[in-house]
């Protein structure tokens, strides 16, 4: 659509050059001119004019200059045409076109504007009536603070207070509907509110326009989160939360990539403001445009569960087709971005960040993982995978950087892995000649999640008393009670390593307990990579243990360990540890009185031996606390 040269130049001439430059960085007045820091470069002594009488401004350090046309089209990176819309609805100056669909559409949306502020002013002052929300808030850390800024609000439960409220104000229902905020009722031509018990997040444009809403529920209802539809104002796939603020800030160095509106909030409130979220879909082309446009840096800091960490990957692939390069910070223990602002603040926040892993630096962690690189052994089958990985990079420099990487932990020189890494690239690449559409990235097939994930077996289900030994009735024969010993140990053995997954913190009372009880040998070599995981700064999350090498063997009994459900907590770890000592001294009972048994009674000496370790048992089990 061509734009009038007569509405430019109203744009221009009403345009506020000292107000538009004054919302993105600190003016101070100079005479009858405007100083700042320049934008547009790093500078400590202000050197940025801004002189009103002209519309123009121009910096002595850099050399930029312009009008207000300029500044948005370098501040936002948009063409002239858009920059000119900007200014337009910034300014409520309409842009004529001799386009019917055009006119018809633009009306269309300055009516839903219309809605949508009337809708959000609801919400908000109901958020300001409601007990019931201001406590989860409450609960959740926040104060009136975040509300405030964030136009927080609340959805009432009673199914048609928005619809009452709307119609009174005039709007009409077919309106409502098309944007998301009502829903007809199936008994009838009846309608009903969509957002009911939630927790609401306006969603704003860059142009500061509201232009859909999240809810968030704040009780039992599913699904936890909902949104607005597409609308004429509103696309899921072209908008991020809180970039409109977090765009404006004026030491900006970079953008950090969340997944909800609530670590959005939360972050803020405690101090961290450029955080953006994806609007409860996967990162899009269109959304990763809009970070490159703002933000030199990105950081992607997704939940540390299983589905924040595949979310997370997804992302990295969407950033790298618009040549950005992200930075990916892992959350210990599987934390969101609002358990740490809330727990720990935001300086620990920072510190993460300060932590965060290139991609391939994350994938190469979580190849060495799955090896003892302690060993000639390990090293020697950790080669053939990390040539894999290398081969599938695709820049020749960051290749070559990961190669170093990659032969340090070997124990090799760079160029004695040249050779391998050039028929694995020369066969990668003839295979993609014969199948283009198959555009590998850099990971490797290694890492492909296995099509069975470990849950917990249901073919034998335990459902008796979890922190109980199998209630099995043996007769008290020496064969069935080592038949009852084992069933026990097995369970033991099982029980140790869930509780050192679900937390490193009990590591100082368990860890030395279980390596020297645990004989189950797959047993042993997942502990070992779910160590060596949490010491390359990953969480052993599901996700995480499926993309590493494992033995068949250490996957199958990772099968059988019950990795979800209620935390250990202090006195379930001294249950177990008390449980476990028990056992130990249970089963070499049973071991000594088998060897006197078996030993002849020309031995006496040795069977004094075994009378005395015996009665020594013996007294350490009837002291209790595992003879501890």
């Amino acid at each position: 659509m061509r734009i009038a040269d007569e509405t430019i130049e109203q744009i221009r001439q009403q345009a506020d050059i000292v107000e538009l430059i004054g919302s993105y960085v600190e003016l101070k007045q100079a005479g009858k001119q405007y100083k700042a820091r320049c934008p547009f470069h790093q500078e400590k002594t202000p050197s940025f004019f801004v002189t009103p009488e002209t519309g123009t401004y121009k910096c002595f350090g850099c050399g930029v200059s312009g009008d207000v046309f300029r500044f948005v089209m370098d501040m936002e990176h948009l063409p002239f045409l858009d920059a000119v819309r900007f200014l337009a609805e910034r300014y409520h100056i309409p842009i004529e076109s001799a386009d019917p669909e055009e006119a018809r559409r633009r009306t269309l949306r300055a009516r839903d504007d219309q809605i949508n502020a009337a809708a959000a002013k609801f919400f908000y002052h109901n958020l300001l009536k409601s007990k019931r929300a201001q406590s989860y808030l409450m609960g959740r850390g926040l104060k009136g603070k975040s509300v405030n800024e964030f136009y927080l609000g609340y959805a009432d439960g009673s199914g048609s207070s928005l619809l009452r409220h709307m119609t009174q104000q005039g709007f009409a229902t077919e309106d409502l509907l098309r944007l998301g905020l009502i829903a007809r009722s199936n008994r009838g031509s009846g309608f009903y509110d969509k957002f009911r018990d939630r927790l609401i997040f306006p969603i704003v444009s860059l142009q500061d326009r509201i232009i859909g809403f999240g809810g968030r529920s704040i009780g039992d209802k599913n699904p936890k989160y909902l949104n607005s539809p597409d609308s004429e104002v509103f696309h899921k796939g072209e908008h991020l939360y809180h970039l409109n603020a977090a765009r404006k800030l004026s030491k900006r160095e970079r953008l950090i990539l969340v997944e909800g509106y609530m670590d959005v909030v939360s972050l803020d409130y405690h101090g961290v403001h450029e955080a953006v979220a994806s609007l409860g879909t996967s990162l899009t082309e269109k959304q990763a445009a809009l970070i490159k446009r703002y933000a030199p840096k990105v950081y992607i800091c997704y939940d540390g569960d299983g589905a924040g960490i595949r979310a997370a990957r997804r992302a990295i692939a969407i950033l790298e087709a618009v040549d950005i390069t992200p930075k990916l910070v892992v959350l210990p223990d599987g934390k969101d971005p609002d358990d740490v602002a809330r727990q720990e603040g935001a300086e620990a926040f920072y510190g993460y960040l300060d932590q965060a892993m290139d991609p391939l630096d994350f994938e190469l962690r979580l190849l060495k993982a799955g090896y003892d690189l302690e060993t000639p052994a390990g090293r020697l089958d950790f080669l053939p995978s990390a040539i894999d990985f290398l081969a599938a990079i695709p820049q020749a420099t960051k290749r070559a950087v990961m190669a170093q990487e990659v032969a340090q932990l070997a124990g090799v020189t760079p160029e004695s892995i040249e050779s391998d890494l050039a028929q694995k690239r020369a066969a990668r690449e003839a295979a993609q000649a014969k199948a283009p559409a198959a555009s590998p990235s850099y990971a490797s097939p290694t890492f492909a999640p296995p099509e069975e994930s470990f849950e917990e077996d249901e073919t034998e289900p335990f459902d008796g008393d979890p922190w109980e030994p199998f209630d099995i009735e043996f007769p008290e024969t020496g064969i069935q009670v080592e038949r009852k010993l084992a069933v026990e140990r097995y369970r033991l053995e099982r029980e140790l390593v869930r509780f050192l997954w679900a937390d490193a913190a009990w590591e100082e009372s368990l860890g030395e307990l279980a390596d020297s009880f645990i004989a189950d040998p797959g047993l042993q070599e997942a502990l070992l990579t779910i160590r060596r995981l949490r010491q390359a700064g990953l969480p052993p999350q599901e996700e995480l243990l499926g993309s590493v090498h494992l033995s068949p063997e250490a996957r199958e009994s990772l099968s059988a360990v019950q990795s979800e459900g209620e935390a250990p907590e202090g006195e379930m770890v001294q249950s177990l540890e008390f449980r476990v000592r028990n056992f130990m001294l249970r089963e070499r009972r049973q071991q000594i009185e088998r060897e006197i048994r078996e030993s002849a009674t020309s031995e006496a000496s040795r069977r004094e031996a075994l009378f005395q370790e015996l009665m020594d048992v013996e007294r350490r089990l009837r002291a209790g606390r595992g003879g501890l």
